[in-house]
């Protein structure tokens, strides 16, 4: 389909299979076939707890009721209900996000983001952007920023800005609206106290932000949410914030903490491919990484030290922190391209 067409489209609802992974139950680890679970696991830093440990703090939490997963481990894109939306519409907010190279033609955004400050890894993780010159968007949970407001600060000096992850990893997406304004208030204080600064952005703890949450965050002055969304495309939604969403396929813990891992090179392999395809159609992606997933294991360190490389040293892409592409997506709206 050529670019600037005005084309109405019905997306229909499709399934996938998804991915079986483990997670806790009253006797101990089971598996579900769930993504829902690997995002629990990925916030108990690759370490799942029978019942009767600390699930709060370790992650393990129970399979959230109607968890909406709807894509497979290395699909790249999420199919949702069916519904009608402008093909135009979705192409000015994609090219409203990217630059014009020195050499011509445009640059595709990329932002490598990076979810949790939890000790493992951290400081590799830290050197490997350093090493390339890449400041880019870390997001933090209220109670590690209440608890460790040194290592948040250290991460503002060398760069990085920090967005909010919820309070303590919970399951976010269940929580009533009562409970997200409080856990919110609290985790926007912590960070602003920690950063030097009230945080821009948001990730919803296991992807999915809710039905509360939208609203919540454009009161609480956060201008964009980068959890799961519809596709991969930004926008700007009903209530002010813009979407910056990820899909599984590029979150290092979709591929290394399957019950039968992905190794490093088929990872590398499919990321370089999703940068192609990046330069190719001239849109921003968004790759989430964990410091305990990707930096402990020299292999895996090896993967995303390659990621970076490309990234800086493509001019066909261009790195860049949440911040700013929500604000180039913000600017290239709208009325007609909010959602309704």
């Amino acid at each position: 389909m050529s670019r600037g067409r005005s084309v109405r489209v019905a997306l229909t609802s499709t399934t996938s299979s998804p991915a079986t992974v483990p997670t806790c139950g009253p006797s101990g680890p089971r598996k579900v076939t769930s993504l829902m679970a690997l995002s629990f696991e990925l916030g108990a830093g690759g370490r799942l707890e029978p019942a009767g440990g600390d699930g709060a703090r370790s992650g393990c939490h129970a399979q959230p009721p109607g968890a909406l997963l709807r894509i497979g481990v290395g699909a790249g894109r999420t199919a949702f209900s069916s519904r009608s939306t402008t093909v135009a519409v979705v192409q000015r907010a994609r090219k409203g996000s990217r630059r014009r190279r020195p050499g011509g033609g445009m640059s595709a955004p990329v932002c490598v983001t990076v979810d949790h400050l939890r000790g493992p890894g951290d400081d590799r993780m830290l050197d490997v952007l350093d090493r390339h010159g890449l400041h880019t968007t870390f997001f933090v949970e209220g109670e590690h920023a209440a608890s460790h407001p040194g290592r948040v600060a250290e991460v503002v000096a060398r760069g990085h800005e920090v967005g909010l992850h919820g309070w303590a990893h919970e399951a976010w997406a269940d929580l009533d609206q009562a409970t997200v304004h409080e856990l919110l208030a609290r985790g926007v204080d912590a960070l602003a106290a920690a950063a030097g600064g009230p945080p821009r952005g948001f990730r919803a703890p296991g992807g999915e932000r809710g039905v509360h949450t939208a609203a919540l965050l454009a009161e609480r002055g956060i201008d964009y949410d980068a959890s799961l969304g519809d596709g991969r495309t930004p926008r700007v939604l009903p209530d002010g914030v813009v979407s910056l969403p990820f899909v599984w396929g590029h979150v290092d813990g979709a591929h290394y903490l399957r019950p039968e891992p992905a190794g490093p090179a088929e990872v590398e392999s499919r990321w370089l491919g999703t940068l192609d395809r990046a330069v190719a159609d001239a849109e921003p992606v968004v790759f989430v990484v964990h410091a305990h997933v990707s930096c402990l294991d020299d292999e895996r360190l090896g993967v995303l030290d390659r990621l970076l490389a490309r990234v800086a040293s493509d001019d066909r892409l261009e790195p860049v922190q949440m911040s700013e592409l929500a604000r180039r997506v913000r600017l290239a709206a709208t009325p007609s391209t909010r959602v309704l």
